[in-house]
């Protein structure tokens, strides 16, 4: 009766604990009842005895009864958890999370996160809030805050906000607000506040606010704000405003603002600023005539009054079938381009030539047979001929520096007209050619000096495909881009021209 009324009372004073008490102290109780019986003490004697007892029970350190014990909910280092699981951490922090996983991890931090992952071994210096359901298995020294679902083996230093879904193995260093879906096996030293679905195994060091969907195998530099949802392999250092879907395989430093859909194999310098002249003209001859940046639109002049039957205007370029000079088709781009501009000028064209034609015209900018500059795909009939000149006051000439210009195949075009550039201050006219497919443009392929007076030029017809002598006919050429440039064009601008392509966002 004694004994049963003793096991009650380890009930009520430590509810749930019978068992360990029971375990440790009963022993004692029943010796304590024997030694009693021995010296023939009286009953009132043991109810004090009993008393006795029961106080250094009730006294007894809580942390004693079964320290080991996590279902009694204390872990390891006696802090005041509610995990269910095995907690086998040596923890210097306050750790209030409830888990339902094995945590191995020994963290300086303060943990509040609820992780339902197996196993959680890593090594944490700053607040981990997350609530994570997959293993976490890097040392992380930033701040997690975000829900992961995603395996995280990366030893990540920047505060990561996001609630990612992807398997993360790299080192990243970027201070992340946005979703992060995609499994990437590279570093990641951007702060992204975008949505990135990429699975990238490239560095991407780019801090970028717009969504990047992309899966990345090169570098990716640029702080983009647009959408990008190429997979490029090559190096990526713009910073892109619009959106970008090319896959590109080449080195992409261009910061573009339009939208980007090719897939480049080259090197794309996108937004290409030149500065060495400033664009003029433009006409881009995609279904229209319009000068896109000047006031001078293109018009088609169609001597025999039948429109349509000897060019076409696409969507890509103006071609011209070609004829005799009084009855075919030609390209009037205006009056005064070249002396109107007030100093240095240059030409710029893309175009391909369709049919040998005698002493046809790339372009020719004069008055008359006396005052003129022109420049030929070919002189007389042999294709391996071709001819600059000159001519006012005194004319200057240069034959055979292109040629051959190659049947159906565009070229890139560009003429510079620099007052003093010359010897004495004298006009100097240089000129460049090389197929538009060409990696590089080169040198330059010949020049003439002069000291006539380039605003002393009489340009009061400047026209593409066509001679002033009636005795040349129309040239058979497509002309996809042409551009008239306010100062003389480096060859360093020339050659980013080259680069960019006829329909390069130009500034």
């Amino acid at each position: 009766m004694i004994i049963r009324s003793f096991l009650a009372a380890t009930d009520i004073a430590y509810p749930g604990r019978g068992v360990a008490l029971r375990n440790k102290y009963v022993i004692q109780f029943y010796v304590g009842c024997i030694t009693y019986d021995q010296i023939g003490f009286t009953m009132k004697k043991f109810g004090l005895f009993a008393v006795f007892t029961w106080l250094s029970l009730s006294c007894a350190d809580a942390t004693q009864l079964n320290p080991s014990d996590d279902d009694l909910g204390y872990d390891t280092n006696g802090y005041s958890d509610t995990d269910t699981d095995g907690d086998t951490d040596a923890d210097t922090d306050t750790d209030t999370d409830s888990d339902t996983d094995t945590d191995t991890d020994t963290d300086t931090d303060t943990e509040t996160g609820t992780n339902t992952a197996a196993t959680d071994t890593d090594t944490e210096t700053l607040m981990d809030t997350g609530d994570d359901t997959t293993p976490d298995t890097g040392s992380d020294s930033g701040r997690d805050t975000d829900t992961d679902t995603g395996a995280d083996t990366g030893a990540d230093t920047g505060r990561d906000t996001g609630a990612d879904t992807g398997r993360d193995t790299g080192a990243d260093t970027g201070s992340d607000t946005g979703v992060d879906t995609g499994s990437d096996t590279g570093v990641d030293t951007g702060s992204d506040t975008d949505t990135d679905t990429g699975s990238d195994t490239g560095v991407d060091t780019g801090s970028d606010t717009g969504t990047d969907t992309g899966s990345d195998t090169g570098t990716d530099t640029g702080s983009d704000t647009g959408v990008d949802t190429g997979s490029d392999t090559g190096t990526d250092t713009g910073s892109d405003t619009g959106v970008d879907t090319g896959s590109d395989t080449g080195v992409d430093t261009g910061s573009d603002t339009g939208t980007d859909t090719g897939s480049d194999t080259g090197t794309d310098t996108g937004n290409v600023v030149i500065a060495s002249a400033t664009l003029a003209h433009r006409w881009s001859f995609n279904n229209s005539l319009i000068d896109s940046v000047g006031s001078s639109d293109a018009e088609i002049i169609v001597p025999d009054g039948t429109p349509g039957t000897d060019y076409d205007l696409t969507a890509d370029a103006i071609i011209l079938g070609g004829a005799d000079n009084t009855a075919a088709s030609y390209v009037s781009l205006g009056t005064n381009l070249l002396t109107g501009v007030g100093g240095a000028v240059s030409i710029e064209l893309f175009a391909t030539y369709l049919r040998a034609e005698y002493y046809s015209r790339i372009f020719e900018f004069g008055i008359d047979a006396g005052e003129y500059l022109i420049m030929t795909w070919l002189r007389d009939t042999d294709v391996n001929t071709d001819l600059v000149r000159w001519k006012d006051l005194s004319q200057v000439e240069l034959a055979n520096t292109n040629a051959p210009y190659t049947i159906g195949q565009e070229y890139h075009i560009v003429m510079v007209i620099d007052p003093g550039a010359g010897a004495g201050g004298s006009l100097k006219i240089s000129w460049y050619t090389a197929p538009s497919s060409d990696a590089d443009m080169g040198v330059e392929n010949g020049s003439l000096e002069t000291t006539d007076v380039l605003g002393d030029l009489n340009d009061t017809n400047c026209w593409i495909g066509k001679s002033i002598s009636d005795a040349d006919p129309i040239s058979p050429a497509s002309y996809n881009e042409v551009r008239i440039w306010a100062g003389a064009l480096s060859p360093t601008d020339v050659e980013l021209l080259h680069d960019a392509g006829p329909d390069g966002v130009i500034h």
